[in-house]
């Protein structure tokens, strides 16, 4: 897949999708190559659905990832290899809605109670009230 996997990176790089992203769906549309040992240019409609459905049976994908490897041969089907995408014939599968874990006043307490130094006190305290998330509490370099 060497020649298409070139493409398909120089086409998202041209989208400008994150070098994150570009790998994780360079792995994905690699790994549904890989399932059929077959040129991806043979594959059509009822190979992606069938993979899909293989994700979410037998391999017990979360939602988010079946929708990550949908997002990735989409774009690689409709983008690099230029084919029509039927949305119908391949539907996206709805997300799953979790609540997040929310910790208890003793465990915040806790956490925080063995903070000794009055600077990571303030940043941590800080990063809890606001309900940061971690890549927004990281500063961006050291990604």
């Amino acid at each position: 897949m060497g020649e298409l996997r070139d493409r398909m990176d120089r086409d998202m790089a041209l989208k400008n999708l994150s070098v994150r992203t570009r790998k994780c769906y360079l792995a994905c549309v690699h790994d549904f190559v890989a399932h059929y040992r077959r040129d991806p240019k043979q594959l059509g409609e009822e190979q992606i659905k069938a993979y899909l459905h293989f994700l979410i049976t037998d391999r017990k994908a979360s939602q988010s990832k079946v929708n990550q490897v949908y997002s990735a041969l989409k774009f690689f089907y409709v983008t690099t290899l230029q084919r029509t995408w039927n949305t119908t014939a391949i539907p996206r599968g709805r997300p799953s809605r979790k609540l997040p874990t929310v910790l208890s006043r003793q465990e915040v307490e806790a956490i925080l109670g063995v903070t000794a130094n009055l600077k990571y006190l303030t940043i941590f305290s800080t990063i809890y009230s606001a309900g940061l998330r971690l890549s927004e509490a990281v500063p961006s370099g050291s990604n």
